[in-house]
């Protein structure tokens, strides 16, 4: 549905993660509404695992984002790509810590249905 970019907060002073929406999704107001509501729900799961968001909102020129934390690493794909296959040991830490994530969001009847890399 968007893509996310590194970008800086000049008002905060420190790099965030922006979240855009396509533009062919902005179009369309249940994708809209469906994006605010992604927005609203992170921000009331609070988990250490889970990213904050901080702002989000449509400008003029109809772009629609919202902005969240950003984290400092790499992804599970990126990983994997560089490294091989992950040992099983490490393997279980990281699918642990996704589970404490999504349990916490299930406790508020979140199910997450977009789980990747």
């Amino acid at each position: 549905m968007g893509t996310v970019w590194r970008a800086h907060d000049g008002k905060l002073g420190r790099e965030v993660a922006l979240k855009l929406l396509r533009t062919d999704y902005a179009k369309r107001r249940d994708a809209v509404s469906r994006f605010f509501q992604e927005a609203r729900t992170v921000n009331r799961v609070r988990h250490r695992n889970i990213v904050d968001v901080t702002d989000f909102g449509v400008l003029a020129d109809g772009l629609v984002y919202f902005v969240m934390e950003f984290l400092e690493g790499k992804s599970l794909e990126d990983l994997i790509e560089k490294e091989g296959a992950v040992e099983l040991h490490r393997a279980l830490n990281i699918v642990n810590e996704i589970t404490y994530a999504l349990e916490a969001a299930h406790a508020l009847g979140v199910i997450h249905r977009d789980l990747k890399p």
